[in-house]
């Protein structure tokens, strides 16, 4: 019965799809692993990833327009289900209630309400590996409690938890929250009653007002009737060492309407993978860009550090091709950037097969031809 519901759910959110140019694609389609993979970048290793939440309260989405989250690609968790995430935006309330217990760690972030309790919790969470001694990446807040629970003591919540720590924070270590980024708790087109760091918030709500950078492309592409702009995390990790990180969100007061936090494709990273001043032009070369893959050696199935769902190829040319080739010379599949820097490969030819365990070659093109750059892959089955 509940595998059913979802998959009536996920039916019912391809279609609404078609209007809006936010994709999503849940649990279902791809593996958890997947998740932590989408948005790991340079300098980072992922290990033991584990998740916990409903089969399509996390996936990933693509955006074709840029300005309806901040960026067009990346990793999603909600209090219900991503089916409820693309627009157009024509229910006041739209949420699914999962059933499903709270977090401890989210309960501790809700000290205007000390008697609740959250449930529906979605929580990714793993061990990874940084090669410097800073983590960086970027994440929006969405909700449906916006504006109207704007000020009321229970309202869903979220938090990254860096070593035990929440890093999603504002200046003054006061966690993210409707209450704490908001314009009041009416329409965005009337002033409300409160407003708390207003210039982080933008509506989404009905009307076609001018107001906290509404705009109609955003209102047909997204549900959610309230988000952030990109906010950015900078926190201090252990380098070289196993650091851990909880990627975790919950309904608190009621359990139907959906908020959701979505971070941004290959931002979490200790460092950047095109340095400042180099552009995908004709004239790349390896050490400029940055290209290479991760995990490498790629060891899937061994259970340790260098196992992944897939490969990570990272900077390639945005909108570029990349091509796998044996060290003989023989093409074994093509993949095309989708707008985010990074292709994935699966280990698999143009036949759909496996490949067997040996050294590969990447090469990758700009669009429209240029100067390739190139790495090599070793896959050890």
């Amino acid at each position: 019965m509940r595998l059913a519901l979802v998959v009536a759910l996920t039916a019912a959110g391809r279609m609404a799809e078609a209007a809006s140019g936010i994709t999503v694609n849940g649990t279902l389609a791809r593996p958890a692993r997947d998740l932590a993979l989408s948005i790991a970048g340079c300098g980072v290793r992922v290990a033991d990833i584990r998740y916990t939440g409903a089969v399509d309260a996390a996936g990933t989405f693509n955006s074709v327009n840029t300005g309806t989250i901040g960026f067009n690609s990346g990793l999603v968790l909600t209090t219900g289900s991503i089916v409820n995430i693309p627009g157009p935006n024509r229910a006041p309330g739209a949420g699914a209630d999962n059933m499903l217990p709270g977090d401890p760690d989210l309960d501790a972030l809700l000290p205007s309400c000390p008697n609740c309790k959250t449930h529906d919790a979605t929580v990714l969470e793993f061990d990874f590996v940084p090669d410097g001694g800073t983590i960086y990446f970027d994440y929006v807040f969405a909700s449906e409690h916006y504006n109207e629970f704007v000020g009321s003591p229970a309202n869903d919540v979220f938090g990254f938890f860096l070593n035990g720590e929440n890093v999603a924070v504002l200046p003054g270590n006061i966690p993210v929250s409707i209450n704490t980024v908001n314009a009041g708790n009416r329409p965005c087109c009337s002033s409300g009653t409160t407003y708390q760091n207003d210039s982080l918030y933008i509506c989404n709500t009905a009307g076609s007002c001018t107001y906290y950078r509404w705009s109609s492309t955003r209102f047909e592409d997204l549900e959610m009737d309230g988000l952030t702009i990109v906010l950015s995390v900078t926190a201090p990790v252990v380098p070289n060492e196993y650091n851990h990180i909880r990627f975790a969100i919950a309904d608190a007061g009621d359990a139907i309407c959906d908020s959701a936090v979505f971070i941004r494709a290959g931002s979490f990273r200790t460092r950047s993978c095109v340095p400042s001043g180099t552009s995908y032009g004709s004239t790349m070369s390896p050490a400029a860009s940055g290209f290479s893959a991760f995990p490498n050696p790629w060891r899937p199935g061994s259970g340790g550090v260098q196992e992944a769902a897939r490969i990570g190829i990272r900077s390639v040319p945005l909108g570029g091709k990349v091509r796998i080739y044996t060290t003989e010379g023989a093409l074994v599949t093509e993949l095309t950037d989708s707008g985010g820097g990074v292709v994935w490969w699966n280990g698999r030819n143009a036949h759909d097969r496996d490949v067997g365990s040996g050294v590969y070659i990447a090469v990758a093109e700009p669009p429209g031809g240029g100067s390739k750059v190139r790495t090599r892959m070793v896959i050890v089955r």
